[in-house]
């Protein structure tokens, strides 16, 4: 019988918080959502979708375009097979596992982490520890698909050649020396890097920034990060739309192979927590046909309410929330324009004036 072909996959660790890194590094798993359903008690795929979509994804619950996609990442998570490859991103770098034959399901974890759904791994290490790989390390295009906000289980099998390079070079012991990458990042590093972003936040939350005020500056800040990601952005007029309907920046990217990509993102310069009320202003675009043919997107330098995370889920809005923010800010800094940094405060990485 021929052997099955490795396969390659991503795996988020959902919120990206200390407690779910630990139980994925800490139990050698990697593991998903969905907890109120236990994946192991189902022998048919098919089957299992249909107890996921009772309990998550009824047709009055979320717009069927989210439901099919995170259809299609249960399927992803549960068709993961014993030998394929696995990219965990890790602050900002990522960690590589393999996969075993062991599925899991841990109830004691379903209230606080939702990380019941599980796959035991083996990770990648050397001398003891593990092997950690900054993102700049990777083409431009693998950090791209690894920062696509709102996915948790993606394919990688388009970078096999790429991944499969680090797997090989990692099992012969000769990362650093052909590939010129370092094996490992101390705890120190992205203790850092961490408090940079933390305290990054903080600043643009407490207008510490030189952004420039009444929200214009973030809104631009967010048009030079789309840029950054290849798309023509500009910062929009508040006349553009009539009524309740408002969004402040749009942006287009053209693609040879999926064609044009449109985006409208409305921007909220908030320091506490941030209701539903621009995802509502969203929706209200799409009562024009205009429009029909862009997705949404929210940034908000706050935290996400329960609220807006519902609407969000329940249409396809893609949502930013400040940590995410301070992420995107972080892997962009090479390629930001320098005004643009410095109107940040920061002096240089990871450091930030006062």
């Amino acid at each position: 019988m021929a052997q099955s072909k490795t396969k390659y996959y991503m795996v988020r660790a959902m919120a990206q918080k200390e407690a779910d890194f630990k139980l994925f590094f800490d139990h050698s798993v990697i593991a998903v959502g969905w907890s109120e359903v236990d994946f192991t008690a189902f022998k048919s795929v098919e089957e299992l979708i249909q107890q996921v979509d009772k309990i998550y994804y009824g047709p009055d619950q979320v717009a069927p375009q989210v439901a099919g996609i995170k259809r299609n990442e249960v399927r992803r998570f549960v068709g993961i097979r014993p030998g394929d490859r696995i990219v965990i991103p890790y602050y900002s770098s990522i960690r590589l596992a393999t996969a075993t034959n062991e599925v899991l399901y841990d109830d004691s974890v379903r209230e606080t982490l939702d990380l019941s759904n599980q796959h035991r791994v083996t990770y990648l290490r050397q001398d003891g520890e593990f092997v950690t790989i900054p993102r700049s390390s990777l083409t431009t295009r693998l950090q791209t698909r690894l920062r696509v906000p709102g996915s948790t289980v993606r394919d990688l099998d388009d970078f096999g050649q790429e991944l499969g390079r680090l797997f090989e070079a990692l099992g012969a012991g000769t990362l650093d020396t052909t590939l010129g990458w370092p094996a490992t990042l101390t705890d120190d590093r992205h203790r850092q890097e961490e408090d940079f972003k933390n305290q990054l936040l903080r600043n643009i939350q407490e207008g510490k920034t030189n952004l420039q005020a009444g929200g214009i500056g973030l809104e631009r800040l967010v048009r030079d990060l789309l840029e950054t990601e290849g798309y023509e952005a500009r910062v929009m007029s508040k006349r553009q739309f009539p009524g309740f309907a408002d969004a402040d920046v749009s942006a287009s990217k053209d693609d040879r192979i999926l064609g044009v990509t449109k985006i409208l993102v409305q921007v909220k310069h908030h320091s506490g927590s941030s209701g539903a009320f621009g995802a509502v202003q969203l929706t209200k675009i799409l009562d024009d046909d205009l429009f029909a043919e862009h997705r949404l997107m929210l940034v908000t330098s706050g935290q996400a309410s329960h609220a807006l995370k519902d609407m969000c889920d329940n249409h396809p809005i893609i949502l930013m929330d400040g940590k995410a923010l301070v992420d995107w800010i972080f892997d962009a800094l090479p390629l930001l324009p320098s005004k643009t940094i410095e109107s940040l405060g920061i002096i240089n990485v990871p450091s930030l004036k006062e």
